[in-house]
């Protein structure tokens, strides 16, 4: 079940874009609200930033209408091979949630907090 809610989350990402600016920067167009560490971001284009800091490592999220939230990944390797980086999100009824972020380099930024 959890696999049919992870590619249902994936499904509907396909209908947005995710665009890698820089290794520590991505845009993404979200096509419905994604709940983030207990914030709410809206439908719409959100700017990730990959923060390294103090030997942990966050994604920070701040969405082009004002609402920002932050949360800390692990970095794990990923054997899928992406032509662009994608975002995984988990559904639960109408609340979808990120998962994890996979990149081109064969690794993943999978999220650490319970949410």
């Amino acid at each position: 079940m959890k696999i049919f809610t992870t590619l249902c989350g994936v499904a509907l990402l396909i209908c947005g874009a995710l665009t890698a600016q820089s290794p520590d920067r991505m845009t993404v167009k979200f096509s419905t609200p994604v709940m983030i560490n207990g914030a709410t971001l809206p439908a719409g284009e959100t700017t990730i930033d990959v923060v390294h800091s103090a030997g942990n490592l966050m994604l920070s999220f701040h969405s082009d209408s004002g609402e920002n939230a932050s949360v800390l990944v692990n970095r794990l390797t990923d054997t899928a091979s992406e032509d662009q980086p994608r975002v995984i999100l988990d559904r639960t009824g109408n609340t979808y949630r990120l998962n994890r972020i996979l990149l081109t380099d064969h690794t993943a930024l999978q999220v650490l907090d319970a949410q």
